[in-house]
């Protein structure tokens, strides 16, 4: 099977943003992309559709829209996440409040995390400001493949919304303890 640039479908494709942060591929074609909170999709002007996976040692994609059941006000420039399980790390903004990023993540499958929002120091907060943690659920038993979305909420700025995402590592929150121990191990092996 070929794609409308005559690669097969199984070819690699590398995509990568310019400096004006338009998505395009070695040749020069251009793409849209969407983060849907687990994949990120990218179109061709044909509509032709692949899925990413981010290769280790590249600089930042710009560009990248939510999409699927994360509103598209979402905004992700997608950067390394050096070695171990994650295979997506995002920053992100948001053109709305907390409350709709909130909502957002919660349609594409994310939860409020309370034992995070309590007890993870991992990520710092803003200057006078707190972190809100929510996570996808992973796998069963380790939590395994699990998403876990950082939003800094600011005192005094209501919108837009700024955070971080990371997909594929262990979450904490699974097995009666054993995605907790996973994860901690995770975080260690990073360091």
């Amino acid at each position: 099977m070929t794609n409308a640039h005559g690669a097969r479908a199984s070819d690699s494709c590398v995509i990568e943003s310019d400096e004006n942060g338009v998505l395009i591929d070695r040749e020069g074609h251009r793409y849209s992309g969407l983060f849907d909170g687990e994949y990120v999709v990218f179109a061709d002007a044909n509509g032709n559709r692949l899925r990413g996976a981010w290769i280790l040692g590249s600089g930042e994609t710009k560009g990248i829209a939510g999409g699927g059941e994360l509103d598209c006000r979402f905004q992700f420039t997608f950067k390394d996440h050096g070695a171990g399980n994650q295979r997506l790390n995002a920053g992100f903004t948001f053109a709305g409040t907390v409350g709709e990023a909130v909502a957002a993540f919660r349609r594409a499958g994310y939860f409020m995390s309370r034992l995070d929002n309590r007890f993870n120091r991992e990520h710092a907060p803003p200057a006078g400001g707190e972190l809100l943690h929510l996570r996808s659920r992973g796998r069963w038993l380790t939590g395994a493949d699990s998403g876990h979305a950082i939003l800094e909420v600011h005192p005094e700025i209501a919108t837009p919304v700024s955070g971080q995402i990371h997909v594929g590592e262990h979450n904490p929150t699974r097995g009666m303890g054993v995605g907790f121990l996973l994860h901690q191990w995770e975080l260690r092996s990073k360091r």
